[in-house]
């Protein structure tokens, strides 16, 4: 029994570990360009969903819900997008192209020893196509993945999804495009909003588009009494507001930060590899939409504030106006701008309470969604950027790694936490029942 058992585990020592077939680079599902780096404005912040305020038809053919492409602002717009260091394991890699043909403008390109040594353009075409390099001869070495748009005329733009190594030189890599939603069974489809799908009798109707009002990347907005509408703008993501996925040189500097005057400090120890004047370029902004007209829609458009470019700003992600007041959330403040009816900019805004945000973190961790609560207070989220404040009372919350839900008084006083260990809690709502 003995030599057998010896026998069958020298067997099963003698085969080789299998190695996937497929092993996935990048895929562009999430909210941002994850690790990839981006230069230029063609790219714009993040994946889209196959239809780009530059093209006139709709990208086809890629793979899941997103893609990357660079029409972003028109087929003018050049960029680029780089990939991270990345060890070639596999003798192919697979990807899927589109959009302009032109090798020396428009090119998905392989880096080794800093040298291009493959590369593929698009087809003039709109439906991406399935490209397969072989890159046996550079097993184990390092390399980069570069998406380049250098080129402004027609098919100015460039289109790239799913990076794969391969062990096979005929990879499977799903093609089928942004797949259609499954709608509900009392919902309807919108005409001409593929995305919208409502109950009947409804009515769905744009009442601010970028080309309209010149509404840009909004994340959340506040009616006022008077009917104006106040939209949060972000314009820093990815150009000010940071990821520490695309800049692991500082990780272990942020997962020691605890305050905020410590991430400032870690931003200009790391000045070579982003100057200081990088995060202050950018502001983001408050717009204020008036004049309603009969069917709902906006005639007027202005910036109501900005100037929130500080080095250590970040996503103005929540807006509340209540009364004459209107509240702001951008990291590491809250702020409060004095309002007055039909104005078209503050009176006067200072802070309300500072100290949110303490590390870099992931995007999207921020402060958001202030909301009137049951109680007639502020109530309101931070993501596990974390916090280190002192309230106006004198005391002291630090939670560095944490999210937590808040409350305060409309005058900012008799701040405190009701709830923290949280991750990235967003839009806090009541019921009837003040739940």
């Amino acid at each position: 029994m003995r030599s057998l058992y010896l026998y069958v585990v020298a067997l099963f020592l003698s085969v080789p570990f299998c190695q996937a077939k497929n092993e996935l680079i990048q895929d562009f599902e999430g909210d941002g360009f994850d690790s990839w780096q981006a230069t230029g404005s063609a790219f714009g912040q993040s994946p889209v969903e196959g239809r780009m305020d530059g093209l006139v038809g709709e990208l086809r053919g890629y793979s899941g819900n997103a893609l990357v492409g660079s029409a972003s602002g028109g087929t003018v717009a050049t960029g680029s997008l780089t990939s991270p260091e990345i060890i070639i394991s596999h003798p192919y890699i697979a990807f899927l192209v589109g959009g302009g043909s032109s090798p020396k403008n428009l090119a998905v390109e392989l880096f080794v020893d800093d040298k291009v040594v493959r590369t593929a353009t698009g087809h003039n075409g709109l439906t991406l196509r399935r490209i397969v390099w072989n890159v046996a001869e550079f097993k184990d070495k390092k390399a980069r993945i570069r998406i380049v748009d250098q080129e402004k005329g027609d098919w100015g733009f460039i289109a790239a999804d799913r990076f794969v190594f391969s062990l096979t030189e005929n990879p499977t890599l799903p093609m089928g495009g942004r797949p259609k939603p499954r709608l509900d069974g009392n919902l309807i489809p919108v005409p001409n909003e593929a995305s919208a799908a409502i109950l009947p009798g409804l009515k769905l109707s744009v009442v601010a588009s970028h080309v309209a009002t010149g509404v840009s990347s909004p994340t959340s907005f506040s009616i006022a009494s008077d009917g104006r509408l106040f939209v949060a703008e972000t314009h820093r993501y990815h150009h000010g507001i940071e990821d520490d996925r695309a800049n692991l040189h500082w990780y272990h500097d942020d997962l020691a930060n605890s305050t905020n005057e410590d991430r400032r400090k870690m931003l200009e120890k790391w000045s070579s590899k982003k100057p200081a004047n990088w995060y202050t370029q950018e502001s983001e902004k408050i717009r204020i939409l008036s004049q309603p007209t009969a069917d709902g829609s906006f005639a007027k458009s202005s910036i109501y504030a900005d100037g929130f470019n500080d080095m250590l700003d970040g996503t103005g992600s929540g807006i509340l106006v209540y009364g004459d007041t209107v509240y702001y959330e951008c990291i590491p403040n809250i702020w409060v701008l004095r309002d007055s009816p039909g104005g078209n900019k503050p009176q006067a805004r200072k802070v309300l309470q500072d100290g949110f945000g303490v590390k870099v973190s992931l995007t999207g961790h921020d402060l958001s969604g202030s909301v009137i609560g049951y109680d007639g207070r502020i109530w309101g989220s931070v993501g596990d950027r974390g916090f280190n404040l002192t309230t106006r009372e004198g005391k002291k919350y630090n939670s560095k790694n944490k999210g937590a839900v808040f409350r305060f008084e409309p005058d900012g006083s008799h701040f405190e936490v009701i709830h923290t260990g949280l991750r990235n809690p967003k839009e806090i709502a009541f019921d009837e029942w003040g739940i």
